[in-house]
């Protein structure tokens, strides 16, 4: 069963983190992300390719959305919760094996924290997949 794909909301409650981020990528990073969700959004979790989407080994109960787009790898540290949500929380990217931002685990984490206490702080994903 497929599972809905959520967006992390700032503390306005408003604000999408992923949309806001998306809105500030080239078409080709636009592009390749809709691609990876529209692949995501028809099939369940454990049906996602792991080259795609991957657990954070040392952050529990993170994952990465994986891709590259304009030559740079790009990272949505993401959670699933057991009720089928999968939640994009921080944007990021990857050089030499390091994530920049170098704190986006963390802040993920954090965010991980903040959406597991409440539910007012994510929506269900703006894209349009079809």
């Amino acid at each position: 069963m497929p599972c809905m794909i959520m967006c992390f909301l700032k503390e306005d409650k408003r604000t999408d983190v992923i949309e806001e981020w998306y809105g500030a990528q080239t078409k080709a990073v636009q592009g390749v992300f809709i691609s990876r969700l529209r692949v995501m959004s028809q099939a369940s979790q454990t049906d996602w390719n792991i080259k795609h989407v991957k657990p954070l080994k040392s952050f529990k109960g993170l994952l990465e959305i994986r891709f590259k787009a304009d030559n740079v790898q790009r990272r949505i540290l993401s959670t699933h919760r057991p009720n089928s949500a999968f939640t994009m929380l921080y944007p990021a990217t990857e050089k030499n094996d390091r994530f920049v931002p170098p704190d986006a685990p963390n802040q993920a984490k954090q965010r991980k924290l903040i959406v597991e206490s409440d539910s007012t702080r994510e929506r269900p994903h703006p894209f349009k997949l079809g």
